[in-house]
C-alpha cells in the first residue's frame, strides 16, 4: 500500500487475509471496501490513521467480531455496511460515530435451513438491536437485510 499514499477509494475485498493492517501508508482513504473477506478476524488500530474515512463496507466479513477500539468515535464516517458482520451486534460502537448518516445491519446471522428456531431468535435480537440503535441514534437511516427474502427492507 505504500506505493499508493494518495489512494482516496481502496477495494481490497474478497481476500483471505486474517489482519488487516498498513493503513498508516494511505491515511487519505475515503472509501474502504473489504466486503466478504470472511478470514478477516482483527483489523489493525492504524484504522485511526485514516483520518478522511467516510465510507467502511465490512459486509460478509463473517469472522470479524469487533471494530478496533482506535475507530471509535470517527470523526467523518458517514455510511458502515455490516451485512453478514458480528460487529453489528456492537450497537454502542455504531452509536458512537457522529457523523454516520446510514448503516446496514443484518436481520439475523444464522441462516442455516435446519435450524429455523434460531434464525427466528437471531432476527429477533438483530430487530431489537437496531430499535435500541435507532433510539440512541434517531438522526441515522438503519437498512436490513432480509436474507430469506433476498429483499431490502428500509426501516
Amino acid at each position: 500500500l505504500s506505493h499508493f499514499p494518495n489512494t482516496l477509494d481502496l477495494s481490497i475485498g474478497y481476500n483471505d487475509f486474517t489482519v488487516l493492517d498498513g493503513l498508516s501508508a494511505v491515511p487519505k482513504i475515503e472509501k474502504l471496501d473489504l466486503e466478504n473477506c470472511s478470514s478477516l478476524i482483527a483489523i489493525s488500530d492504524e484504522i485511526s490513521a485514516l483520518t478522511e474515512l467516510r465510507e467502511l463496507n465490512l459486509s460478509s466479513c463473517s469472522r470479524l467480531l469487533a471494530l478496533p477500539e482506535a475507530l471509535r468515535a470517527h470523526p467523518h464516517l458517514e455510511v458502515l455496511n455490516l451485512f453478514r458482520c458480528p460487529v453489528a451486534l456492537d450497537i454502542d460502537m455504531i452509536a458512537s460515530f457522529p457523523k454516520l448518516k446510514e448503516v446496514t445491519l443484518p436481520r439475523g446471522f444464522n441462516s442455516e435451513p435446519d435450524s429455523g428456531a434460531r434464525v427466528e431468535e437471531s432476527k429477533a435480537a438483530m430487530v431489537e438491536l437496531s430499535d435500541n440503535l435507532r433510539a440512541m441514534r434517531p438522526d441515522m437511516t438503519i437498512h436490513q437485510f432480509e436474507e430469506d427474502l433476498r429483499m431490502y427492507y428500509w426501516l
